[in-house]
């Protein structure tokens, strides 16, 4: 299974799509749709520092358009942004690799998703710099 997929799916859990009532969308996809015109506004709102707008394209690319590239895009721009669910998202992808830098950085974006993340993207935090302990410790990069 591909990393970028898994990343796709552990943000699904975190999106509002879990709190959804009766009255929301009836499938989650429905939940990511972005009207067509509102897309550049979003991408524009993104690229001057709303964690939250790029966060929404991210899911847009990730589970509607299936665009992995432009989902990937996205996820960085929202992590920069400071959202902390995008932080988490990006350093999972990282941890998953196979390059030691890559490694480095799942690190430094796991340890940002713990400082304003809710306490289940912490936990879920907490459980992959585990797994990274010896490389994030080694290192002098340890949360």
């Amino acid at each position: 299974m591909r990393a970028g997929f898994v990343v796709a799916v552990l943000l699904c859990l975190f999106s509002p799509i879990a709190s959804l009532h009766a009255g929301g969308p009836h499938t989650s996809v429905e939940a990511f749709q972005i009207p067509k015109g509102d897309i550049p506004k979003l991408e524009a709102q993104a690229l001057l520092g709303s964690g939250d707008a790029a966060y929404r394209l991210s899911q847009f690319y990730a589970f509607v358009a299936i665009d992995s590239k432009e989902a990937d895009f996205w996820l960085n721009v929202a992590a920069q942004d400071d959202n902390p669910t995008a932080q988490y998202g990006l350093g999972l992808h990282l941890s998953d690799s196979s390059n030691e830098r890559d490694h480095l950085r799942a690190c430094y974006w796991l340890g940002r998703s713990k400082q304003k993340g809710s306490k289940d993207v912490s936990a879920l935090a907490d459980s992959v710099l585990a797994r990274l302990s010896v490389t994030c410790k080694s290192n002098g990069s340890a949360p």
